[in-house]
C-alpha cells in the first residue's frame, strides 16, 4: 500500500511539472499533456470574460503559469480556478491591466452563483404584512447563489459590456469603484449594478445582522443611500430566501 501511495504522489508530481522520473515516460508525458489541457480549458470556461478581455494566446499562456501553481484539488473542473483573481493581481504581465482581477472576481462570483443549491426566493409581497417595527427586527436570509461585491477600476461595467453587449457597442469607463450583484433565482444566473453602500447592506445582512442594523451600517457608508429602493432592487433580483421575524 505504502508502495502505491508513493507511485501515485510521485505520477501526480510528473503530471504537472513534466518529471521524466518514472518508468514508461512518453506516455506519462502525453497524459500530462492532455490533463494540462483540460485545466487550461476549464480555466478558459470558468473565467471566459477575462479570456475574451485579453486573447486567447495571452490568456493560455496565463493560464499554463496558474496550472503549475494551483494544480485542481477536485475532480469538478466547473468549479476549478478558485484563486486565479489573485493570481492575476499579482500576475506582472497583468500590471497594465489593473482591472482584469477584478473582472476574474466576478467571473468567479458567477461560477459560484451557477453552482449553488438551489432555493426559495423571497418576495417583497411576503413582506408587506409586517409592520415597520417587526420588519426593522427581523432578518434576511440571503439566497445561497447572491454573490456580491465592490469592485474597483469600472469592472462591473467592463464584465457586463463583455457579458452582454455586441462587439461594436461602445463602452465608456470611469474607473470608479462599483457595486455589483449576481442572483439565481430561476435557474440562470442573473446580474445588476448596485451601489457600493448596497454592497455594505448586503454584506451585513449576510453576517446576520437585524435589517435595522444593516441599515444603519450601509447610511453610515452612505447617508444618501436610498434604502427603500435598494432593498426592493434586491428583492426583485432574488437576493434572499427567507426573512425570519424577532422571537418575542
Amino acid at each position: 500500500m505504502a508502495d502505491l501511495a508513493s507511485f501515485q504522489r510521485a505520477f501526480g508530481r510528473a503530471l504537472l511539472d513534466g518529471s521524466s522520473a518514472l518508468p514508461f515516460a512518453t506516455a506519462v508525458a502525453i497524459h500530462r499533456n492532455t490533463v494540462m489541457k483540460g485545466l487550461i480549458d476549464a480555466l478558459a470556461a470558468n473565467y471566459p470574460t477575462v479570456a475574451q478581455l485579453v486573447g486567447e494566446d495571452w490568456f493560455r499562456a496565463c493560464a499554463l503559469e496558474y496550472v503549475g501553481r494551483y494544480p485542481t484539488r477536485s475532480p469538478v473542473l466547473a468549479v476549478y480556478g478558485a484563486e486565479f483573481p489573485h493570481f492575476l493581481a499579482q500576475f506582472p504581465p497583468a500590471g497594465e491591466l489593473p482591472y482584469l482581477a477584478e473582472v476574474a472576481r466576478i467571473d468567479r462570483m458567477w461560477v459560484e452563483a451557477h453552482t449553488s443549491a438551489d432555493a426559495t426566493v423571497l418576495t417583497a409581497a411576503s413582506l408587506a404584512r409586517l409592520a415597520p417595527d417587526a420588519l426593522a427586527a427581523g432578518r434576511m436570509t440571503l439566497h445561497p447563489a447572491a454573490r456580491f461585491a465592490t469592485v474597483r477600476h469600472s469592472a462591473a461595467t467592463i464584465w457586463i459590456h463583455h457579458r452582454t453587449a455586441r462587439a461594436n457597442d461602445a463602452l465608456t469607463v470611469t474607473g470608479d469603484e462599483e457595486g455589483i450583484l449576481l442572483t439565481r433565482p430561476r435557474g440562470a444566473v442573473e446580474h445588476t449594478t448596485v451601489a457600493c453602500s448596497a454592497v455594505a447592506l448586503l454584506e451585513q445582512l449576510r453576517a446576520g445582522t437585524t435589517l435595522a442594523v444593516a441599515v444603519a451600517a450601509a447610511l453610515e457608508a452612505d447617508a444618501d443611500l436610498d434604502v427603500t429602493s435598494t432593498l426592493a432592487r434586491a428583492l426583485a433580483a432574488g437576493a434572499f430566501t427567507q426573512f425570519s421575524e424577532m422571537q418575542s
